[in-house]
């Protein structure tokens, strides 16, 4: 299966890695963390499909503990197919490159244009809803920039719906 626009590689081919912090989840109406709407469906179908998909996020000490929180009661392992080997935090944004590069992730969705300036060439990236000001200042305009996981989905798969 092609993927679409975004690359002629197949789904097989994929290596996939995600930011969770504004990018998988965002703040509710009373301050606590919640998914995006239809993330954990098109990151399932992702860990189904594709030869690898990682959680790879930059986080201090107190949020690594909630992230793993938050993940140990949202089932987010179970309703993901994402084990937890397959979690990576850094402490700061530089990091994620040399992490996704060791990994060999070849496509990167993350909200922060900053993050993407540092991926390694070869990474396909997806900004998710960025700061717009950022993507100028971060050189990051052959970004894709999607505002939903409907979009993420559209553009991995080329339209083809889940």
């Amino acid at each position: 299966m092609n993927v679409g626009y975004l690359s002629k590689m197949k789904a097989s081919e994929l290596i996939i890695g995600i930011d969770l912090g504004e990018t998988t989840l965002t703040k509710g109406p009373n301050g606590k963390r919640i998914e995006f709407p239809r993330a954990m469906e098109v990151i399932s179908y992702l860990v189904r499909n594709c030869r690898g998909v990682y959680i790879v996020s930059k986080v201090n000490k107190e949020q690594k503990q909630r992230a793993l929180n938050w993940m140990f009661d949202n089932d987010f392992f179970r309703r993901t197919g994402i084990r937890r080997t397959e979690v990576h935090f850094c402490a700061e944004r530089n990091e994620k490159g040399p992490i996704v590069k060791d990994l060999r992730i070849n496509c990167f969705i993350d909200d922060r244009p900053e993050v993407m300036a540092w991926m390694p060439k070869n990474v396909t990236k997806i900004l998710f809803r960025p700061i717009f000001e950022d993507i100028g200042a971060w050189n990051q305009q052959d970004a894709h920039v999607v505002n939903s996981w409907t979009e993420v989905e559209t553009l991995i798969l080329g339209g083809n719906k889940l």
